[in-house]
């Protein structure tokens, strides 16, 4: 008969994780709130997760606010910060959830920080052509053959961004009949 196993404690940020010697939690919000990676420094074994994949860039999933929070969380932004947090560990390979084994980290993770720039650039070109749009409407001018198929994974994406177009002051966002709307 198999022994059945509870947890006992809760890991925090940077704890060492009892029963892995030179295995620490490193907490990576951002393709989901409560993402974690395990690193060994030793070695510079990073276990991803799906935080750094070689072949896609993670999405940052939108996540409605938790229990006694106000506001959803900002996941692109937050996952960007997990990113550029990445370059300063030391990583010499990640072990994602899925796909090939990742090496030169920093020039993977320089890359998707630039193609996320180059996304919003996008978007905000989006809007300056079409003017003032709510989410699902760029959604569907962005993503017109997928937004219905994947509406998740496209709102997801397109709010990132427009997070990270906010968060330069690089567009206005107002709320009409409790509807946000942007614009450039």
């Amino acid at each position: 008969m198999m022994k059945k196993t509870t947890l006992s404690s809760s890991l925090k940020n940077e704890n060492l994780i009892n029963g892995l010697s030179g295995w620490k939690i490193i907490e990576m919000p951002g393709h989901a709130k409560t993402h974690v990676s395990m690193l060994r420094e030793e070695d510079g074994c990073f276990i991803g997760g799906d935080h750094i994949l070689g072949h896609v860039s993670s999405n940052a999933i939108i996540e409605a606010p938790y229990p006694g929070e106000k506001n959803r969380s900002r996941s692109l932004l937050q996952y960007r910060e997990a990113l550029e947090k990445c370059t300063h560990l030391p990583i010499d390979k990640v072990h994602p959830g899925h796909g090939e084994t990742v090496i030169n980290v920093n020039d993977l993770i320089n890359s998707r920080l630039k193609d996320q720039e180059a996304r919003a650039e996008q978007l905000l070109n989006l809007l300056k052509k079409h003017g003032t749009k709510d989410c699902y409407q760029i959604c569907a001018l962005f993503f017109k053959e997928v937004v219905d198929i994947q509406p998740d994974l496209t709102m997801s994406e397109i709010l990132g961004h427009l997070d990270l177009l906010e968060e330069k002051n690089l567009l206005s966002v107002t709320v009409q009949k409790n509807k946000l709307y942007y614009s450039a």
